[in-house]
């Protein structure tokens, strides 16, 4: 009887103690997905071309996209008599495009954040979403101008919210907040004629 119990008392540890590191593992694989999607969001974000092509996608008709459209497309139809469209440090929400045909949502807005999976791609079933993440865009004039025709620099402000049961538990995990500065190029194939 004995020996059963100690038995059953080994196989209740090496059970435990494979269930401890399989939590360990997913664990460890929400961390590494967590950067992940870190890494390919900010390595699209910085890209100016993409920035443009979301902006040429704003209604030129929406006042609310009135400024981000001034500040990336240099647009003249506002009602400034110097035709100064864009005023700096106005913080905006749209959704950031991918390049290519096919309207791919990178980040989203905070009305409406972008489903994402484990590798920062969007996904359409919101079921699925691993992360929820928003952006918010800062453009910048230069020399420090309140008001220009066109930005020369943005800063992004954007926020990940994970979603997964081992990231959002833990308030430092769960959500990452960061800020990444673009130079803007207004010279590519998105930008105004």
């Amino acid at each position: 009887m004995l020996l059963a119990a100690g038995g059953l008392l080994i196989a209740g540890i090496l059970a435990h103690f494979v269930f401890d590191q399989n939590l360990q593992v997913e664990k460890l694989h929400a961390l590494v997905a967590r950067d992940s999607v870190r890494m390919t969001l900010e390595s699209r974000l910085i890209n100016p071309e993409v920035l443009l092509k979301s902006a040429h996608a704003l209604d030129p008709n929406d006042q609310n996209s009135e400024n981000l459209r001034a500040c990336f497309l240099g647009e003249r139809k506002c009602p400034s008599l110097k035709g100064h469209c864009c005023n700096s440090r106005v913080k905006r929400s749209m959704q950031i495009l991918d390049l290519g045909d096919e309207p791919r949502v990178i980040i989203g807005t905070n009305d409406d954040p972008a489903c994402l999976d484990e590798t920062g791609r969007h996904v359409a079933n919101t079921r699925e979403c691993f992360a929820l993440a928003r952006v918010v865009i800062d453009p910048v004039c230069a020399d420090g101008k309140e008001a220009c025709k066109s930005a020369t620099a943005v800063i992004l402000h954007y926020t990940v919210n994970f979603q997964s049961p081992f990231l959002r538990d833990n308030s430092e995990l769960a959500i990452l907040e960061r800020s990444v500065s673009v130079l803007l190029d207004t010279k590519g194939p998105y930008s105004a004629p």
